[in-house]
């Protein structure tokens, strides 16, 4: 199946190239010799355009303008044999009625069997094609010489006219037109006087219209034998018409330079149709003899001869007269400019109108631009920040006055130089260079310090230096921003001070609790001292050397409890200045030690559930976070007390759970303490905020500041079904010896 296309394609290959190398072979006998110029332009013409069409034209000329003697035609028939003897030819073409009768004559001497195509014949060859049983191979295009016409055109156009000269010479040809002349002679014989010579010679012609006559012209038919029979070649022709002293009018466009005028016939109009017809044959697989009949002519004045006439002549034109070789006018002299412009106007419009537009456009930006401009200078100098704009090779462009003030300032290390003895010749590069260097210096890379000359107060500023390119100019350079966030720096520290302060309060406000906590723990260790102490001052005389070790190991060991336990504390109460990594059950679970008496005195169960695998290691402030997480534990206690005084069956439970998501940490503290009302629930995390009747309404707010603001985390609350339920979302810290 693949193949058919294949096979579709090289048919089609083949075919168009067999069409293409289709060449026809066309056999052209002319009568007349090369440099004929009625002949010539008719072959060439025709050689023009067939060639276009694949033809190959084979030219073979006579002589019959100079002899046309039987053995001249005998001669040229054997020629002619031996040079068609192995020639394969698709259309024969005669060239004028000598060689079309020659054509027939020898038609099988030549052993021809091809079609024939006459042109230029005035008389219809119908007669010598019927004796020669030619005429249904006999197709042509017929010449028809304007008799009548161009006597009415004489008439038209010199209206005076009374005498008529028609030279038409004894050739075959002038034989052909004969006819037509007496026809129209007797026609105007009552209105014009005409003299019809045939037989003269070229010299008797120039004697005869060497002068000027009034109201007298010639029409001129054709004169290439003289009555001698010698040629007339064209340019003896040419020189005799143009030096006639009297208006001369033709029948063809062959001498119309140089004559007044003539209704005529256009030679290579004429051969462009007979290639026509002629290339139709060819393409045709059938022939269909048809004789045809050229006819179209035109009326035309040569301008030259008219300026030399007009003065002797009364002169009428017709609008339908042609005048030629006119001098150029203006619109004749610069036409093909004329034409590009009338072809190019509506481009030219469009684009004056573009133009017009783009300027009326550009004046628009250029005023927004100018109000824009302003703004920004305006914007500038109402901005509290010192800036400049300098370019890529350090010039300054544009600064604000805070930028002057700022050059008033100086570096902390060097108080007596001040910023503006670094700016050379209007440069900006060795203050940006001193700048940056000087910021390596300091904690931050974008910080740094500077004094005031005056009262030696200490500016802190964040240098911003985005770059700026501008494509429409090649622009390139930089803007630099100096923020002074002196009063910024003040405030956080006034802020961390004020968190720090929070913070404290919060945990003496659970200290009471820790202290009753401890204090509850220390019972069982003092008491347990005491009778070991007891028990060994009456039995101490009968004790051996490891006994007395053993009650004092029992001693150390309750010791150690206690100090621990005061430890833990302390380190609970001690506050974290740095971000540490740690284990978050670890922290859960010595925050349990620590209120484990409380928890179980009030009969609170801690159910505790971590996810096996689990990442639990997070990055942080460990006794803040510890705090906060002691806060939530003891609201749930205090929580889980009110309502085991409404339930008194109740048995209290805060469940712990702990679980990876992602990439965070999911801490959860849930208890059946009833939950949180909800007008409350909202404003929960809020300062001094609480439902406790001797509460401070720090300690959630304090949580929610340590998780959200210092450690970056989320805290959230929300009532569950039994109780409250706070969720803590926490960034995990990836490193070995984290899993659960």
């Amino acid at each position: 199946m693949n193949k058919i296309p294949l096979v579709f394609v090289a048919l089609f290959l083949f075919v168009h190239t067999a069409f293409a190398l289709d060449i026809k072979n066309v056999l052209i006998i002319n009568s007349y010799h090369k440099g004929y110029y009625w002949s010539d332009t008719i072959i060439d013409t025709l050689q023009k355009n067939l060639e276009k069409e694949n033809c190959y034209l084979h030219v073979l000329y006579m002589d019959s303008k100079r002899i046309n003697t039987e053995n001249y035609l005998d001669s040229l028939t054997k020629s002619y044999q031996l040079q068609l003897e192995k020639r394969e030819f698709d259309l024969i073409v005669a060239v004028d009625n000598f060689a079309y009768d020659f054509v027939c004559k020898n038609y099988e001497k030549l052993r021809l069997n091809q079609n024939i195509y006459f042109i230029g014949l005035e008389k219809s060859p119908s007669e010598i094609a019927q004796t020669y049983n030619l005429l249904p191979k006999t197709s042509g295009l017929m010449e028809k010489r304007l008799i009548v016409e161009n006597i009415f055109f004489i008439k038209e156009t010199l209206p005076r006219i009374k005498k008529i000269y028609i030279v038409n010479d004894e050739s075959k040809n002038g034989n052909d037109t004969h006819t037509f002349i007496e026809e129209a002679m007797m026609r105007f014989k009552d209105e014009i006087e005409f003299k019809y010579i045939r037989s003269s010679s070229l010299s008797e012609l120039k004697s005869l219209f060497h002068a000027f006559r009034e109201d007298e012209a010639l029409f001129f038919v054709r004169f290439y034998n003289d009555k001698e029979g010698n040629l007339v070649d064209n340019l003896q022709l040419t020189l005799f018409l143009n030096e006639c002293k009297i208006p001369v009018f033709v029948t063809d466009n062959e001498f119309i330079d140089f004559v007044f005028g003539g209704y005529i016939l256009h030679v290579e109009k004429m051969a462009h149709q007979a290639s026509i017809e002629i290339n139709n044959i060819l393409k045709s697989y059938t022939f269909h003899p048809q004789i045809n009949t050229y006819t179209l002519f035109e009326k035309v004045i040569n301008y030259k001869k008219l300026e030399s006439f007009q003065k002797q002549f009364t002169i009428s034109l017709s609008n339908t007269t042609k005048l030629i070789n006119s001098p150029e006018n203006f619109f004749d002299k610069y036409k093909l400019f004329i034409n590009i412009v009338f072809i190019l106007s509506p481009f030219l419009l469009i684009l004056i109108i573009g133009l017009i537009y783009n300027i009326y456009v550009r004046i628009k930006k250029t005023h927004l631009l100018e109000q824009r401009m302003e703004f920004d200078k305006i914007l500038l100098e109402s901005l509290d920040h010192p800036i400049v704009w300098y370019n890529e090779n350090g010039f300054i462009v544009e600064s604000n006055k805070n930028f002057e003030r700022f050059l008033e300032l100086s570096f902390e290390n060097s108080p007596h130089i001040q910023l503006k003895t670094l700016i050379e010749d209007n440069t900006i590069n060795v203050l940006m260079k001193r700048l940056f260097e000087h910021t390596r210096k300091n904690f931050s890379a974008l910080e740094i310090d500077l004094t005031c000359k005056d009262n030696n107060k200490k500016h802190t500023f964040i240098i911003k230096n985005p770059e700026y390119a501008q494509n429409t100019y090649n622009l390139k350079g930089n803007v630099a921003i100096f923020l002074d966030i002196t009063d910024i720096r003040h405030a956080m520290q006034k802020q961390r001070k004020q968190q720090e302060f929070i913070i404290q309060q919060s945990k003496l406000a659970e200290i009471g609790e820790i202290l009753s906590s401890i204090a509850h723990q220390w019972k069982t260790p003092l008491i347990e001292i005491s009778a070991i102490v007891q028990e060994y001052f009456y039995v101490q005389h009968r004790l051996l050397e490891e006994e007395h070790a053993a009650y004092q190991n029992d001693v150390m060991t309750q010791i150690k409890y206690m100090t621990d336990t005061i430890d833990d504390f302390q380190t609970f109460l001690k506050p974290s200045n740095e971000k540490i990594t740690f284990n978050i059950q670890e922290s859960i679970e010595k925050i349990l030690s620590i209120v484990d008496h409380t928890i179980r005195y009030n009969h609170i169960e801690i159910l505790m559930d971590i996810e096996e695998n689990s990442n639990l290691c997070i990055y942080g402030y460990k006794n803040e976070f510890m705090q906060s997480l002691l806060n939530i534990i003891n609201n749930a206690k205090e929580q889980i007390l009110k309502q085991k005084e409404k339930t008194k069956t109740l048995k209290g439970m805060i469940k712990i759970t702990i679980f990876n998501q992602n990439d965070y940490l999911i801490l959860t503290i849930e208890d059946n303490g009833g939950g949180v009302s909800q007008p409350n629930i909202e404003d929960i995390f809020n300062p001094y905020v609480t439902t406790k009747s001797n509460g401070l309404g720090i300690g959630l707010y304090m949580s929610k500041m340590i998780i959200e603001d210092k450690m970056h985390g989320k805290i959230s609350v929300e009532n569950s079904r039994f109780g409250a339920k706070f969720t803590i979302q926490l960034k995990v810290c990836h490193y070995e010896n984290s899993r659960a």
